[in-house]
């Protein structure tokens, strides 16, 4: 129905954006920037995995459990990534952190 679809796609905004908290603790004090991101992108691929399944699978539930778990990965990606991007660039040099953002930014 039209009001299941707007609570599951509440749902999943609110975990997408919620999930950035978690991911920056865990990148700040627990693991580090490096494996924060590839946790994130395991767990992502986990994600689509199960709702690439439940479309081969004509089952909805699968389809709902790679949704939820998408939105939790993209924490950790989304607030890391960027200072990641910043740290592969020497701090005296403007102009290639200009250049580099300028990549990143364009490819997301």
């Amino acid at each position: 129905s039209e009001d299941g679809a707007t609570v599951l796609m509440s749902m999943f905004r609110a975990l997408a954006y919620l999930s950035p908290l978690v991911g920056s603790v865990l990148a700040d004090g627990v693991v580090g920037k490096f494996k924060t991101v590839v946790i994130g992108l395991v767990v992502y691929t986990v994600g689509m995995a199960f709702a690439t399944g439940a479309s081969l699978m004509s089952v909805h539930w699968p389809f709902f459990v790679g949704l939820f778990v998408i939105a939790a990965a993209t924490g950790c990606i989304k607030s890391v990534i960027s200072s990641l991007v910043g740290d592969q660039i020497p701090a005296d040099s403007k102009k290639a952190m200009d250049a580099a953002f300028t990549v990143f930014y364009a490819s997301i």
